[in-house]
C-alpha cells in the first residue's frame, strides 16, 4: 500500500513537473507573442506616420499646383486681352499658354488622384491597425485563458498532492 502511494505520488509529481514545464513554455510563448505584437504595432504606426507624411506632402503639392493653375489662368486672361491688340503675335502666345494650362490641369488632376489614393491608403492602414488591435485582444484573451486553466490545474495537482501525502 505504501509502495502504491509512493508510486502515485511519484506519478503526480511527474505530472506536476510536466504541467509546470508546459506553463513555463506557454509563458515564454505569451511573452514572444507580446514582443511580436509590440513590433507589429510599431511597424503599423511607422507606416501610418509615413502615409500621413506623404499625404501632407501631396496636399501641399496640390495647393501649389492650384496656385500655379490660378496664376496660369490669370496669365491666360491677360494674353486674351493682348490677342485683341495684336492677334498675330498673341496667337502664338495663347497657344503656348493653353498648353501650359492643359499641363497644369493634368498635373492637378494627377495630384488630386494621388491625394485621393493616399487618403484611401491611409484608411486601409487604419483598418489594418484596427484588425491588428482586435487580433491582439483575441490573443491576450486566449493567453489569459490558458494561464487560468494551467493555474487551476496546478492548484488541483497541489491539492491532490497534499491529500496524497496525508
Amino acid at each position: 500500500m505504501l509502495l502504491q502511494m509512493k508510486e502515485a505520488e511519484s506519478k503526480l509529481q511527474t505530472e506536476k513537473n510536466s504541467l509546470l514545464q508546459q506553463l513555463h513554455t506557454m509563458e515564454q510563448e505569451a511573452s514572444q507573442c507580446q514582443h511580436q505584437q509590440r513590433d507589429y504595432q510599431q511597424q503599423l504606426q511607422q507606416q501610418q506616420l509615413e502615409q500621413e507624411t506623404r499625404l501632407r506632402q501631396l496636399q501641399l503639392q496640390l495647393l501649389e499646383s492650384q496656385e500655379r493653375f490660378e496664376i496660369l489662368q490669370q496669365q491666360h486672361l491677360q494674353q486674351q486681352h493682348q490677342v485683341a491688340v495684336d492677334s498675330e503675335t498673341s496667337s502664338s502666345a495663347v497657344h503656348h499658354l493653353q498648353q501650359q494650362l492643359i499641363a497644369a490641369q493634368e498635373s492637378q488632376r494627377l495630384e488630386a488622384a494621388a491625394a485621393a489614393e493616399a487618403l484611401a491608403s491611409n484608411k486601409c492602414v487604419k483598418e489594418e491597425l484596427q484588425l491588428a488591435r482586435d487580433r491582439i485582444k483575441y490573443l491576450e484573451s486566449a493567453i489569459s485563458g490558458h494561464v487560468t486553466r494551467l493555474e487551476a490545474q496546478t492548484t488541483e495537482l497541489s491539492g491532490s498532492c497534499i491529500v496524497l501525502t496525508f
